[in-house]
């Protein structure tokens, strides 16, 4: 599985994606290498990420919202797009899983959560305490349990 976190560090909230992708490789980082899971942490979604998705089954984008009660947690299913226009820089999570499928061949089922912000203002790496408190209780569901020690 493929887990991809995204956002504007600058931007308050909008950066809950990045800092969950962020979290989940310290994570990693302590508690040691989890075979078949990669994580990637990115401002943007760019074409790039196209030849990482191709390589796993499953995928996992993660953002913030605009819109909701901020904190809201929510999931849905990704398909990809079917239409291609000129490459721009930054794309959308089924636009990413088109080119996946017309660059490759092969698109991964995939999955977008979204966390509903409640401020955009500029906070450089600063979530609001309603979107701190949901990005908690999803890295909890992401099984980001403590491992018990290793004997030696």
């Amino acid at each position: 599985m493929l887990i991809i976190g995204y956002g504007n560090p600058l931007r308050g909230d909008d950066a809950v994606g990045l800092l969950a992708a962020e979290r989940l490789l310290d994570w990693i980082e302590r508690q040691g290498d989890i075979p078949g899971i990669e994580v990637i942490a990115r401002p943007c979604l760019t074409i790039e990420l196209a030849a990482n998705l191709a390589g796993h089954r499953r995928a996992l984008f993660i953002d913030a919202a605009l819109a909701g009660p901020a904190g809201a947690i929510r999931r849905r299913r990704l398909q990809p797009a079917t239409e291609r226009g000129p490459l721009p820089h930054v794309l959308s999570p089924t636009e990413l899983l088109g080119w996946c499928q017309w660059l490759y061949g092969v698109a991964p089922r995939s999955s977008l959560i979204t966390i509903a912000g409640a401020s955009f203002n500029y906070a450089e790496g600063r979530l609001s305490p309603l979107v701190e408190s949901a990005l908690a209780r999803l890295l909890k569901r992401l099984g980001l349990k403590q491992r018990p020690p290793q004997p030696a």
